[in-house]
């Protein structure tokens, strides 16, 4: 990335910080969905 030179580096550190903790919020977020899915899935299973 051309805009690296330019950035200050704590800039980057903390952008790459920012990235981490979404990408993480993210992935509990998608995760906790698919636990719900799979927990109706089951429930489902016992209804019937």
């Amino acid at each position: 990335n051309h805009l690296d030179s330019v950035t200050p580096r704590e800039n980057i550190h903390k952008d790459t910080d920012e990235r981490y903790r979404e990408a993480l919020n993210k992935f509990r977020t998608d995760r906790a969905e698919q636990q719900q899915k799979e927990t109706v899935k089951k429930s489902e299973v016992f209804l019937y």
